[in-house]
């Protein structure tokens, strides 16, 4: 099944598979785009005002949109990004945490074909750890 703007309906929900970050995968993602000691030194990350070694925002980030769009079904040749409009980290991502995403239709505008998402990240015991609000602009069949 191929989504067109007219299947966004508010409400309709997509949730995907899970993913664990482990150490190994945090230290080489914060090596390469986000080089912090919190991110990286086990030893100073506890002085830090996490307490531990945690994942880059960015790289949940990362992971949220890859798992959001393999939650959703095949989008429309020319769906693209058109804005995030909110990024909130509720909490910290540690080595070792599995997440997932539930994707929302929140609102859908057929004047410009936008369709406003909320993207909600949530850990093993489904606590959200990161909310974004993005529209997609998404081809009329």
């Amino acid at each position: 099944m191929t989504l067109h703007f007219e299947d966004f309906t508010p409400g309709l929900r997509f949730t995907s598979a899970a993913v664990t970050l482990d150490l190994a995968a945090i230290r080489e993602f914060a090596g390469e785009f986000d080089p912090q000691p919190f991110h990286l030194d086990p030893v100073a990350a506890p002085a830090s005002a996490f307490g531990a070694l945690v994942a880059s925002g960015w790289q949940t980030v990362t992971e949220t949109i890859r798992l959001a769009l393999n939650a959703l079904p095949e989008l429309a040749p020319g769906t693209e990004w058109a804005d995030f409009q909110t990024l909130s980290w509720n909490r910290p991502v540690r080595p070792g945490d599995t997440l997932h995403v539930a994707v929302e239709v929140a609102s859908a505008d057929p004047a410009q074909g936008l369709v406003g998402l909320t993207i909600t990240t949530l850990d093993a015991a489904d606590q959200p750890v990161q909310v974004i609000a993005a529209r997609l602009k998404v081809p009329r069949r």
